[in-house]
């Protein structure tokens, strides 16, 4: 980042920032980085499902699930479409859960 971009303070709960710490360090991607990855792929919840209203943890669309799972949009979608990952569509859409696919790519599926 340069040093004339926007600098501000931000308060978040503490159980939220260990949150984040722990991605930004699995992703290699300082705080920052970790949170502008998140805005900038939209719908990819930030706050804990308490947080969010979003208490199964489900990430619609394939936008989403492949910010989540550090794809591109066009292998998650392959992924998708042959059913190779934990997903189903909704009215059209993808959407899959976050523990699912967490469980998935650990190789924890019967958990």
């Amino acid at each position: 980042m340069a040093r004339e971009d926007l600098h501000f303070r931000l308060r978040i709960p503490e159980s939220l920032k260990r949150q984040i710490e722990e991605a930004a360090k699995a992703n290699n991607r300082s705080m920052t980085g970790e949170i502008i990855a998140r805005l900038s792929a939209g719908g990819v919840p930030v706050a804990s499902p308490a947080h969010t209203g979003n208490p199964l943890n489900l990430l619609w669309e394939v936008k989403s699930i492949s910010a989540f799972i550090g794809l591109s949009q066009r292998q998650t979608f392959h992924l998708l479409s042959t059913g190779e990952i934990p997903a189903k569509k909704v009215g059209g859409k993808w959407v899959a859960r976050e523990g699912d696919l967490e469980r998935f790519f650990s190789g924890k599926e019967d958990e």
